[in-house]
């Protein structure tokens, strides 16, 4: 029915791309490397077919529904059956929202997303890839997605990659305006970021020209106010101070925690300071970053049995009574420019060891942060700049990875 010629033609193509109308569903939430797909807007991405079994498979597992475009996805179908060799892929594209990928190695895979508002920031230099998901329910990530987004050859992130990656979403409580959802670099969620939260505040009050917000976590619900152009507070809430607040595995007072690195009549790092910020932190404080190198002692003490949900490990040097110099290595992370609420868990650690004043300028990396823990409500507030490095608007669809 269709001449050699024809099919001759077809076999030698590089990339084709047919119309197939305004097809809908798609097999799975997840691709097959579980990346995230925009339920109804994006087909589950299949390895090159090279046999006609391979065919039969795949074409089942796709399972598509064709309210109209018959004559179309004939097309497609031709095209797809003719082109068992062509190791390059090819793109059938419907409208601007919809389009298949298959790629030509059955090896890879190409991610396809129909993505958000997406933003790069950094707070004091602690790095984080930001979409804005409000109003997309569908929109989902996955452990696997986020350690590529985050890694140092993401194609978004750059070399540097990120610290964290963040997801905003509708709020789910009454009087919140956002709800932030937080992925570390290693894949798994975590409950607060003041250095998260500050970017997140900055690009609600922007957008809506406010100056003043409550951003939802799962940590809680946190007050936030610009009082700059790039400068956000925010009221962290109170420490978690009891053992099993923080959390800890067994009872101990918080305020000098039993815990040594080094030999025992003489350790290098001993009774550290562990507080609970929404998320677990232990504070050494330390003369000489030197002598003590945090990234070498930070992922020992990440994972001691001591912290059943890991923890990030703060070395704090006091400088004044109101200026602490911290280096944090960040659980699921390693060592970071900034880390909010480390910065909050080392006011608050000092000052119950008596080592700094309640109201003080932490020092990091990446800049400085201001902090105060008010003896009024027992509050800790964290002002510091906020960042905007590249604010990215995809349209359709974007490969992301």
């Amino acid at each position: 029915m269709y001449n050699q010629n024809c099919c001759e033609f077809i076999r030698v193509s590089v990339i084709a791309a047919i119309c197939v109308g305004n097809i809908h569903n798609v097999a799975g939430k997840f691709g097959e490397d579980g990346c995230p797909i925009a339920r109804e807007q994006i087909f589950r991405f299949i390895p090159a077919c090279h046999t006609r079994s391979d065919r039969v498979r795949q074409s089942a597992q796709l399972r598509l529904q064709r309210p109209r475009a018959r004559a179309p996805d004939r097309l497609f179908r031709l095209f797809w059956c003719l082109l068992p060799q062509c190791r390059l892929g090819i793109i059938v594209g419907g409208f601007a929202d919809q389009v298949l990928i298959v790629p030509g190695d059955r090896e890879s895979y190409t991610q396809v997303l129909m993505t958000p508002h997406f933003h790069i920031m950094n707070g004091a230099g602690n790095r984080f890839g930001i979409f804005d998901a409000r109003g997309q329910a569908d929109f989902a990530l996955n452990p696997e997605c986020v350690k590529k987004m985050a890694g140092p050859d993401s194609r978004i992130m750059g070399p540097k990659g990120a610290d964290q990656i963040i997801v905003l979403r509708d709020p789910g409580t009454s009087g919140a305006h956002a709800f932030m959802e937080i992925w570390n670099r290693e894949g798994f969620e975590v409950e607060a970021c003041g250095n998260a939260t500050r970017c997140s505040a900055w690009l609600y009050c922007g957008e809506t020209g406010k100056t003043d917000m409550i951003l939802e976590t799962r940590a809680g619900l946190l007050k936030c106010s610009r009082i700059g152009k790039n400068r956000i507070t925010v009221d962290m809430g109170s420490p978690r101070l009891e053992w099993d607040q923080v959390p800890l595995s067994e009872p101990m007072h918080t305020d000098y925690v039993d815990l040594k690195v080094g030999p025992i009549d003489d350790p290098v790092l001993s009774n550290p300071g562990a507080v609970g910020m929404g998320n677990p932190h232990c504070v050494f404080f330390v003369e000489d970053f030197q002598k003590v190198r945090p990234e070498q002692f930070g992922p020992m003490i990440e994972c001691h049995p001591l912290f059943p949900e890991q923890v990030n490990v703060g070395f704090a040097r006091i400088e004044a009574p109101d200026r602490i110099h911290l280096r944090v290595w960040e659980r699921g992370v390693g060592m970071t420019l900034a880390c909010g609420t480390g910065a909050c868990a080392a006011v608050v650690a000092a000052v119950r060891q008596k080592r700094a004043d309640r109201k003080a300028t932490v020092v990091v990396d990446g800049g400085l942060l201001d902090m105060e823990w008010r003896q009024s409500d027992d509050h800790v507030i964290m002002t510091g700049p906020v960042e905007l490095e590249s604010p990215l608007q995809f349209s359709g669809n974007h490969q992301i990875l």
